[in-house]
């Protein structure tokens, strides 16, 4: 595989985000995601799992938090889909729901913070590398767009299309959702583990599956990376 360490700035289409604030966001979140998102600090994110009672992935998300609470960057195919299924679980606790309309451009492979100084960035390592997620509102996107690409440029990076960043992704091995996995999969058939799933926070829904099969059991198959010439 190559080896892509030039950073670049990228707009995510596909992308979209669900927020979650109240007074009991973080509690009732940790319920919801295989993530440790209590442990999260201020400004913090991770990527996660939304998974169904039998353990299998119904979606994945890039969590984050801020001051109200909680913003999930999820593909826009599932955004509603997603938002209804967490509204079912919100019971008597003081959380809200909303589908924010939000652009979000990606910033990847940067050294440092300071192509990202004044915007609304969000850790997000979508390619094994140190990255971040900016969260604009629909009317700013175009402007955001071009004041990250030159500044990224500037310290020698690049703008790339969905397309290219699709292609990187592939080359480093990093499985997606819909495309490498699905609502069929455990998160330990798409070796997300270590990525996405605390063994250590506690109860969530599908947990019991899938700490059962990780300290019990053995995955029925797995996603690996196979390489070859041309």
């Amino acid at each position: 595989m190559r080896s892509m360490t030039m950073p670049f700035v990228c707009a995510l289409e596909d992308a979209a985000v669900i927020r979650v604030t109240g007074d009991d966001a973080g509690r009732w979140l940790q319920g919801q995601t295989s993530q440790d998102v209590l442990s999260l600090p201020d400004a913090g994110g991770a990527y996660t799992l939304f998974v169904l009672g039998t353990g299998r992935i119904r979606a994945d998300a890039y969590v984050s938090r801020f001051a109200e609470g909680y913003d999930i960057v999820v593909s826009r195919n599932v955004q509603a889909t997603l938002a209804e299924v967490l509204e079912r679980y919100v019971v008597m606790e003081d959380v809200d729901i909303v589908c924010p309309s939000l652009s979000v451009l990606t910033v990847q492979d940067v050294a440092s913070e300071a192509p990202l100084i004044g915007f609304d960035a969000r850790p997000a390592a979508r390619l094994g590398t140190r990255g971040f997620d900016v969260l604009v509102g629909p009317d700013a996107r175009d402007a955001a767009l071009a004041e990250l690409t030159a500044r990224v440029v500037a310290v020698g990076g690049t703008a790339i299309s969905e397309a290219e960043l699709e292609a990187r992704r592939i080359e480093r091995g990093i499985p997606r959702f819909a495309k490498d996995f699905g609502e069929d999969t455990l998160p330990q058939e798409a070796g997300l583990t270590k990525l996405a799933v605390s063994f250590t926070k506690g109860c969530y829904i599908g947990q019991e599956p899938i700490v059962m099969l990780e300290h019990r059991g053995k995955p029925p198959k797995r996603l690996c990376i196979v390489e070859g010439q041309g």
